[in-house]
Formats: structure tokens, C-alpha cells, sequence
């Protein structure tokens, strides 16, 4: 019985679909300033207040990332990697 509850306690949790909505929604927002970026002078400022904000953007998709990866694993004990 213990091996088998061990064994639940390792499946996977489900990621809620509006989570996975969320990180699609950002990186269709990325591609979309990305897409305007390469459109503007790499001079200008414009150009430069895009870059600013596709770098943003691309650190919120990877956090979102995380996070979808985090909801559907079991969870961590701790960071130090030993027993």
C-alpha cells in the first residue's frame, strides 16, 4: 500500500487550461512587439522602447512557463538536492 500511494503522490497534477491560455495569450504578445520592433529603425527610440519591452515580456512568458511547469509536477522538498 505504501508503494502505491507513493506512487500517486508522483503523478502529475492536470494544468488548469486557463493557465496554459495565459502563457499562449503572452507569447502571442511577444511575437506581436517583436514583430513591430523589426519594423522601427534599431536606432530609434522607438526601437529601443520596444526592445525594452519585448525583454519584458519574454522574462513574463518564462515565469509563466515556470509556472505551468511547477502546477503540473509534484512537489519539490526543498533546494539543497539531498536527502
Amino acid at each position: 500500500m505504501g508503494e502505491q500511494k507513493a506512487s500517486l503522490d508522483r503523478r502529475a497534477r492536470p494544468v488548469p487550461p486557463e493557465g496554459s491560455d495565459r502563457l499562449l495569450r503572452a507569447v502571442d504578445e511577444l511575437r506581436a512587439l517583436e514583430r513591430e520592433k523589426r519594423l522601427q529603425d534599431a536606432s530609434s527610440a522607438t526601437h529601443q522602447e520596444l526592445e525594452r519591452r519585448v525583454e519584458e515580456k519574454a522574462r513574463a512568458v518564462f515565469r509563466l512557463a515556470q509556472e505551468e511547469g511547477n502546477a503540473g509536477s509534484p512537489p519539490r522538498r526543498g533546494r539543497s538536492g539531498g536527502s
